[in-house]
């Protein structure tokens, strides 16, 4: 089996964001929850080429104001960060470290590591006993945050919910580091601000 050159990801871009959600059949309370999305440059494997992405999904952090990101950690397995490599396929990462370094305006320094296993790698990865490789993906990059929004779930988008969505937000975020709510697309959506 041919093995995936993790070393060789470099990222191409990316964002952090965050949602206020709550999954009740799941027990996921309702908060305000990260998520980190990176692309990166497509790399050469097996006599293709392809362009591998990650998202570090629904991850909460004891912050209210965006700006306080800066020099947090946070660590864990799948049920505290839920963390996807997706090139051949959906990867689930058994482990992820999410450092927030240095803010510069609306962007952070980021480090990541994740521990995950890559299947698919091989003319087997249809059968019944798919192959596998361990791989550790570390990654450091800068990107910038763009806000958060309230899933549709929680509250149904509309003009006359743009009042309900500042009052939802503001049990988990500080709406002074914000700009007013805006509709967009199927999202009510709260834009960074840097005051």
């Amino acid at each position: 089996m041919m093995r995936y050159p993790v070393e060789e990801l470099r990222p191409s871009s990316g964002y952090i964001s965050a949602k206020v959600f709550e999954n009740k059949v799941a027990g996921v309370a309702e908060a305000l929850y990260w998520n980190i999305e990176i692309e990166f440059e497509a790399v050469e494997f097996d006599g293709s080429c392809e362009q591998p992405s990650l998202q570090v999904d629904t991850f909460a952090m004891p912050i209210r104001d965006w700006r306080d990101l800066a020099n947090q950690v946070v660590e864990g397995a799948h049920n505290t960060i839920q963390t996807s490599f997706y090139v051949f396929g959906h990867d689930l990462a058994s482990w992820t470290k999410v450092c927030f370094g240095t803010r510069i305006g609306f962007t952070f320094d980021v480090e990541l590591e994740i521990n995950l296993e890559l299947l698919g790698l091989d003319s087997g990865w249809d059968d019944k006993r798919p192959s596998a490789q361990s791989a550790t993906i570390r990654v450091q990059t800068v990107l910038p945050y763009t806000g958060f929004y309230i899933d549709e779930q929680i509250l149904e988008v509309r003009p006359e919910t743009t009042y309900a969505a500042i009052l939802i937000a503001a049990r988990h975020a500080d709406l002074s580091c914000y700009k007013p709510v805006v509709i967009e697309g199927s999202r009510l959506v709260f834009h960074a601000m840097d005051v």
